[in-house]
């Protein structure tokens, strides 16, 4: 009857144990009660738990059904059974209740009960009474199978959740966490409770609004639209923040489903329709995709200021009880097909034919969804819509459009400026200064942690090319917290990448969906449109320089610079409490209106300040800011931007950017291609045969689009498109820094193994401090007249040790050499002298810290060990493509480990197929091939040898591969972002390509 408008229904997980149960049941009913919810019943939902597997059986809940009337329907009943949900938790916790992790609301609404468990797809009916009821009907269902990928499988963690189904990954989801929690304490909704009921009838709307039915009519055709005078005041009267009365609406030990499904419901709750929920937080990429549509685009604009994206490959099915639809991410990696039949049904699926429609019905529609786009269902109106007609009804709802054109302020890309704008930064170049000048280019580089690779390697080809300087792969430096020389931050922070479930992105040829825009301002509150929220200043590239700083510094954005320098008198310990200090006047400067923080440690340059003053690590700044604001609930009224004279790689910008910053003011990198090209030049006007000059303006530019290109090529690696939902997602792992450190600027970042304390961060430091300041701490010392080597990147005598050194490959040689000659004495010698060698190596990695104590172990009799021949089955070797090894490498390595029963790697540079037989008597002659199978430059072959590499290498269909190299490998090796796109892996020089080389690759 009418009544049940005014009831709900909950589904509860509840604990096994009778008694907790019963206890938590009972202060369930008085939470209901003290919220004007009467009890009408407890249902045990009927269930056959004999069809569960043995882990699903052993940890099944006890599941329970509550049914709840209100005084309120619709839209209002289902706010306050929301509201009541999330007061469960802290309620059963003030008791003192224990098992409350036990407790789980699957749903409690008056439009959807969720059904779920950790069970298999077919099983679910099988385990479900009620779903084999002929009773039991619905205009609807929405049913997602998906197997646990990142999270050990539980009972809550089914899909779907209260409100989505979502199949995919949200790469961005430690950032999305920490901007919602900033967010819910900025919320707020001006109004009364005089919003639209679908539920009600003429006469009652017009008694309760004193409007009439015509009214209701109208705004009927407008159900799915918010309006500011027909909303609910969801969170001025209920602080969602305050965990005292409410759960937690987003947190860490969820699943990234259930914190998305979280935040949609609070927008749904709030007042916004699902669709337009969806769309605010996972934007298409509307600047290529809503081309024509400037009503979309704005709408986009206009929260892109408000709301990060919640980026990663996504499939989303939403659900609220009156709309149901599905939607794609930006990059639509997901399948997602529809169709819509002549008797009405609409069925939404991954794949067609996942069921069979009526022999008397017939398909008058079907489709699929591409990148971005959604359909939904209107089952008030039984109607369904496209994607354009559904985002256009939401962008017309406001007017984004003028909005943005009153607010919005675009920073304009300028040119660089021919020389510094302020003396701060106008650092002596082209030997203006004497080295023993106190602000010469070499103290100031050496100060922030500069070495030579850094300038001529680094920094030089990217103001020469535009393009980050490509290295050999592989890394056998030591890590940073295992190296005798000193590091900047940034080395002890290493990048997480893609898993093979969550694709990478390939930044060139589907860089559409990718950008590098940035806002920065006050961003107001989402819950509420207005103009002001659109005044923000909008960026294209976090590169910024001198003369953006000053247009920024001059805007009518209130802007604060904090300095990040101490004095060097406070000592190692005096990093601590610079942190503290610079923290809480950022909280200051944010609450006394600043909508602009600027965290420079360019005050080290003054001239009253040179060789006095030591900076706090700019990633430590910028974290420490960023983490402050976010507990003090300030940080959606402020935007940071990082000025230092410590960012020249792609790295340290990703860095800086992963953990807070908004834009990053590399002065002395600027300052530094300015030295380089005007030192070049000078060369070149003595030499022409030294090349052609350089222009400083193209080179200042060719930098910032190396940074812009190399951050597109970071942010694909993890699957994110956007840098606004990178921006603070802390997508990284520290190694080697102590948790006192993380606790401090880089909470919620995995670090497994401690190191480094914020007094030894100050010491490393103070390690750059003594190299560019010798002679200020010790008279007798001379000022230092060129950049140190450190040898990071390339092995240098008496710098940073490398596990692969010259000295090291000429003993192996000698090894190898002697056997071959048959001298196998002296083989065995040298490859002796290798092996101490290598035992006792500087540790480069943390596997070389490990220790096997079997000293006191008793032996292991021989016949209760694995044959040689069993383990050697188990050796494989990296892959490496020919090209990148010669042929004749490339070709011993394949045939040594099929003589062993293990397994060669062909790499990505495909292979001849003359290798995939083996070799016969007939192809040899006195231990060399003479057929061409193999190089005739390899010695004692032997009947029977195969070249075929078993484990063959695929990087996005490129490099030779064909269906016959695929089927004549053991082991297919699908290589995920480096390797698999343009730019990444591959970067064969040419000299090396020859024209055999050349064919393998199918190169044109």
């Amino acid at each position: 009857g009418d009544d049940t408008k005014f009831c709900g229904v909950g589904m509860m997980f509840m604990p096994a144990d009778e008694e907790l149960s019963k206890k938590m049941q009972a202060a369930l009913d008085e939470l209901f009660e003290r919220n004007h919810l009467e009890v009408l019943g407890w249902r045990d939902v009927p269930i056959y738990p004999d069809v569960l597997g043995p882990e699903s059986a052993e940890n099944m809940p006890v599941i329970k059904q509550v049914v709840l009337k209100s005084e309120e329907k619709g839209k209002a009943l289902e706010r306050q059974l929301y509201l009541v949900r999330r007061r469960i938790e802290p309620e059963l916790r003030s008791q003192g209740i224990e098992g409350i992790q036990d407790l789980y609301v699957c749903s409690l609404s008056g439009r959807t009960i969720v059904y779920k468990g950790m069970l298999r797809s077919a099983t679910l009916r099988r385990f479900y009474a009620d779903l084999q009821s002929p009773d039991y009907d619905t205009s609807f269902a929405v049913y997602h199978r998906r197997f646990s990928t990142n999270t050990s499988p539980k009972w809550r963690l089914a899909q779907p959740m209260r409100m989505l189904g979502h199949n995919g990954e949200i790469n961005t989801l430690l950032g999305n966490i920490n901007w919602q929690v900033s967010r819910e304490k900025n919320l707020e909704l001006e109004g009364d409770d005089d919003f639209y009921d679908e539920d009600e009838d003429a006469k009652d709307f017009e008694d309760r609004t004193g409007k009439s039915a015509a009214d209701k009519e109208k705004i009927c055709d407008l159900y799915d639209l918010w309006d500011p005078e027909n909303t609910h005041r969801l969170v001025n009267v209920c602080n969602l923040s305050d965990d005292q009365e409410f759960e937690d609406t987003v947190s860490s030990a969820f699943s990234d489903s259930a914190n998305l499904d979280s935040v949609m419901e609070v927008l749904v709750r709030s007042g916004k329709s699902p669709i337009e929920a969806v769309m605010t937080l996972v934007p298409e990429a509307y600047e290529m995709k809503a081309v024509g549509r400037p009503e979309i685009q704005n709408f986009y604009k206009y929260y892109e200021g408000l709301h990060e994206p919640w980026d990663g490959p996504a499939l989303l099915v939403f659900c609220d009880g009156r709309t149901v639809g599905a939607k794609l991410d930006r990059n639509g990696l997901r399948p997602a097909r529809f169709m819509r039949t002549k008797k009405g049904l609409v069925a939404f699926m991954s794949e067609t034919g996942v069921f069979e429609i009526d022999e008397d019905d017939e398909v008058v529609e079907r489709g699929r969804l591409g990148p971005g786009e959604m359909v939904a269902v209107n089952m008030r109106r039984q109607t369904f819509g496209l994607n354009w007609d559904l985002k256009d009804e939401v962008a017309a709802r406001f007017p984004y459009g003028e909005w943005i054109a009153n607010q919005a302020v675009d920073l304009p890309r300028t040119d660089y400026p021919q020389s510094p704008l302020s003396n701060r930064f106008d650092i002596p170049i082209d030997g203006a200064a004497d080295p023993a000048a106190m602000n010469s280019m070499v103290r100031t580089q050496t100060l922030f942690g500069w070495g030579a690779e850094d300038v001529d390697m680094q920094l030089t080809a990217m103001a020469n090319t535009g393009k980050e300087a490509t290295f050999s792969m592989g890394d056998d430096a030591p890590l940073a917290v295992l190296s005798t020389k000193p590091h900047t931050l940034y080395d002890y922070m290493k990048q997480r990448f893609a898993q093979v479930t969550n694709p990478a992105i390939d930044p060139l040829r589907e860089g559409m969906v990718m950008s590098l825009k940035m806002v920065l301002g006050h961003k107001g509150n989402s819950l509420q449109p207005t103009e002001e929220n659109a005044r923000l200043l909008h960026i294209d590239s976090p590169v910024l320089h001198e003369g953006d700083m000053k247009t920024i510094h001059e805007s009518d954005f209130p802007t604060t610079t904090l300095d990040t320098t101490y004095p060097l008198a406070d000592g190692p310990q005096g990093l601590e409490k610079a942190l503290g200090k610079l923290a809480q006047a950022a909280a200051i400067a944010v609450m006394n209106g600043a909508e602009i923080l600027v965290l420079s440690d360019s005050k080290a340059l003054e001239e009253d300040h040179l060789g006095k003053t030591t900076y706090i690590p700019p990633l430590l700044a910028a974290g420490a800011v960023h983490h402050r604001l976010i507990a003090e609930g300030l940080r959606m009224r402020a935007s940071l931007i990082v000025e230092t004279g410590q960012a020249w790689s792609t790295h340290h910008f990703a860095c800086l950017v992963g953990f807070g910053a908004s834009a990053v003011h590399p002065y002395l990198a600027h300052q530094g291609i300015r030295d380089v090209v005007r030192k070049h030049n000078v060369k070149v006007a003595n030499n022409p045969k030294l090349g052609e000059p350089m222009d400083e303006g193209k080179s200042l530019s060719n930098f910032r689009s190396a940074v812009d290109a190399g951050l597109l090529k970071i942010l694909s690696k993890m699957g994110i498109g956007t840098l606004s939902s990178y921006m603070g997602a802390q997508i990284f792992e520290a190694v080697g820094l102590d948790a006192e450190v993380v606790d401090s600027a880089f909470r919620g970042t995995p670090s497994r193994v401690g190191g480094l304390t914020l007094r030894d961060v100050a010491e490393e430091i103070g390690m750059f401090y003594s190299r560019a300041y010798p002679d200020v701490l010790n008279a007798e010392s001379e000022a230092r007249k060129r950049l140190e080597n450190y040898g990071y990147v390339k092995f240098v005598p008496r710098a940073e040790y490398h596990h692969n050194t010259p000295a090291l490959s000429k003993t192996l040689h000698k090894a190898v050499r002697a056997a071959s000659d048959g001298d196998y004495a002296t083989g065995v010698d040298h490859y002796s002298v290798f092996m101490e060698s290598l035992s006792g190596r500087t540790p480069t990695a943390l596997r070389d810290m490990l220790k096997l104590e079997a000293d006191s172990a008793e032996p292991v009799p021989l016949d209760e060990v694995e044959s040689v021949e069993s383990i050697m089955s188990r050796f494989c070797t990296g892959g490496m493509s020919l090209g990148a090894l010669s042929r004749e490498a490339h070709e011993t390595l394949a045939i040594a480990m099929n003589r062993i029963g293990g397994r060669s790697n062909s790499g990505e540079g495909g292979e001849d197929p003359a290798r995939w037989g083996a070799l016969t008597d007939g192809d040899l002659e006195e231990g060399s091939c003479t057929t061409g199978k193999v190089s005739p430059m390899l010695k004692n072959l032997r009947s029977g040898d195969k070249a075929a590499s078993a484990i063959k290498q695929v990087a996005s269909g490129r490099f030779g591969v064909t269906p016959q190299y695929l089927r004549s490998g053991e082991q297919l090796e699908i290589k995920v972002a480096q390797g698999a796109k343009p730019g990444e892996g591959g970067q064969l020089p040419g000299a090396k390509i020859d024209e055999y080389i050349a064919g393998l690759r199918s190169s044109k």
